[in-house]
């Protein structure tokens, strides 16, 4: 790497840990998040805190642990409890799940694009987002393992081994725990990023070397375990029933990252990001890696 590259990427580094600082100053003026369904969470390890010690909790509360793909904030902030009280030790594990969702993505905008990378240092615009407004911190703190993992497993596959699948397939089961859809992202971008590989290869299929198809039999490793847990857990009898939602809610969804809450700061922050994106594109400042179109392709699907 020469001087200049050096001196470039030091200074996206730089930039990008500036911006990912300046994010987080709304927690240094905030006691109390006002997310709408935090303080049930809250409420939940109040009462795990103190069952044990309170008739009047044990008469209307037991507790049972199951796998159910829906408890980042429970495997992270209950050990925290018997350090800290718990909406510090809840505090701190969110304020750590947002830091994860730039980390995460400045990695992958590294893995994917080299030294083109930079993008990302402004992901502090998606941080605070409709799904965080609600209190969804159980699929926020998912989504941001999902990004490292996924961050990871492209910084891995060109040299795995028997070890590191055995570290990526417990990883994606820990992910199915935190939150069952961050699982989801997570396997079709793996599975997208290595069909595509697969497309691109000029040379006839070769079951027989191994070597080379490890990142396959990576995927399945991936994905084998997690599915087992899945089907082993109380909420099994679910996972085949699909609801269909409206186009307004699907709209919605899509805009949720930036539109959620307040519509005189909001909407003019949306037109202003999506006219920068479609101009980005248009005139090729911006660009969509050529690997992770299948992944974008399936999650095109899903969402129609």
């Amino acid at each position: 790497m020469s001087a200049s590259s050096s001196r470039s990427e030091v200074g996206k580094i730089a930039v990008a840990t500036l911006c990912i600082l300046f994010t987080f100053t709304p927690f240094l003026f905030v006691r109390h998040l006002p997310l709408v369904d935090y303080p049930n969470h809250l409420g939940r390890f109040y009462i795990y805190e103190h069952l044990g010690s309170s008739k009047a909790l044990a008469t209307f509360w037991e507790w049972h642990w199951a796998f159910i793909p829906n408890l980042a904030l429970d495997i992270l902030v209950i050990p925290l409890t018997y350090l800290f009280p718990v909406e510090p030790a809840a505090n701190f594990v969110t304020g750590l799940a947002l830091a994860g969702l730039c980390l995460g993505t400045v990695l992958l905008d590294r893995q994917l694009h080299g030294r083109d990378w930079g993008v990302s240092a402004f992901i502090g615009i998606l941080v605070y987002n409709g799904a965080f407004r609600y209190g969804f911190v159980n699929y926020i703190i998912g989504v941001a393992f999902a990004l490292l993992l996924f961050g990871f497993w492209l910084r891995c596959r060109a040299r795995l081994s028997t070890r590191s699948l055995c570290i990526f397939t417990v990883a994606g089961a820990l992910l199915l725990l935190m939150h069952m859809y961050a699982f989801g992202i997570y396997a079709i971008c793996v599975a997208g990023y290595e069909l595509s590989l697969l497309l691109e290869e000029p040379r006839p299929f070769r079951p027989w070397s191994w070597r080379a198809r490890l990142p396959l039999a990576g995927i399945g490793a991936t994905l084998l375990l997690p599915v087992c847990l899945l089907l082993i857990s109380p909420t099994s009898s679910d996972v085949a029933v699909s609801r269909w939602s409206s186009l307004t809610w699907k709209i919605e969804a899509l805009i949720s990252p930036i539109f959620f809450d307040q519509p005189a700061v909001e909407l003019p922050l949306l037109v202003v990001v999506t006219g920068s994106i479609a101009i980005g594109l248009a005139t090729g400042m911006l660009r969509v890696h050529r690997r992770m179109y299948p992944a974008l392709l399936i999650f095109a699907v899903l969402c129609l």
